[in-house]
């Protein structure tokens, strides 16, 4: 008697473990997506991210239009931020002192971050901000016309697990200024020959950033690919599991 009655009680306890593990994992992904400026056409592709990424039942977006003012309220509630902003070439004392601030302890603390093409390109006076988004538009970077081009999976991650090579038509990036530690996860191969990072991520104390250099415009965005890596971005900066 005493046995069926342990084996009950830890059935039990399994089954709560279980029901309470499902309930935070289908708790939806609240992302803040940053807008409002970008030297692309950001008043297209802003609201094709938002429809993109609530296509997902976990995934639900907030959009702010004004990031500079960024504060704890703001991010009260949140587990990403995905930012399609920038105010390049004016990229200087952008974000007040607070700003800095609470963008910083967010991801500190365990908050992602995810940058979209341009939208690493701002805050050049601030290092944190490249140590963040791992990448940006520097002295020597350029691109071609949009063409085709072939990606190819340089690195095993959770982000790119049982993607092989595909093709891809977008502007390629070359000699982007890199922050140190960057992970490469995906390249493509640059008409001077170099295998340009197209995909990277990093680790910062608790937090994670992705940066996708993929989706020039809206149109862009539409390949099924750019939309694997954007949401498998967001859940693996948000430490959910990857679908």
């Amino acid at each position: 008697m005493r046995s069926k009655q342990c084996f009950l009680s830890v059935l039990y306890m399994f089954l709560c473990l279980t029901l309470l593990s499902m309930s935070v994992d289908a708790k939806p992904i609240q992302v803040l997506l940053l807008s409002g400026a970008n030297n692309h056409d950001w008043r297209s592709t802003t609201p094709y991210l938002e429809r993109l990424c609530e296509h997902y039942p976990d995934i639900r977006v907030t959009i702010t239009n004004c990031p500079d003012t960024l504060n704890t309220e703001m991010l009260k509630g949140k587990d990403v931020i995905v930012s399609n902003w920038n105010t390049f070439p004016e990229n200087t004392f952008m974000w007040s002192k607070e700003s800095r601030q609470t963008l910083e302890q967010f991801v500190r603390n365990g908050g992602g971050f995810v940058t979209v093409h341009a939208g690493s390109c701002s805050n050049y006076d601030w290092d944190f901000f490249l140590q963040l988004t791992g990448g940006r538009w520097g002295k020597d970077t350029h691109h071609g016309a949009i063409e085709d081009f072939e990606v190819k999976v340089a690195k095993e991650h959770p982000i790119t697990k049982g993607i092989t090579s595909f093709q891809f038509r977008d502007e390629l990036w070359e000699s982007v200024e890199w922050s140190e530690g960057v992970e490469v996860l995906c390249t493509a191969r640059a008409s001077s020959g170099v295998d340009e990072p197209i995909a990277v991520v990093k680790q910062l104390d608790r937090g994670r950033s992705f940066f996708l250099v993929l989706g020039h415009d809206a149109e862009i965005m539409q390949q099924p690919m750019f939309e694997k890596l954007l949401i498998r971005g967001i859940r693996w900066t948000a430490g959910k599991k990857i679908k």
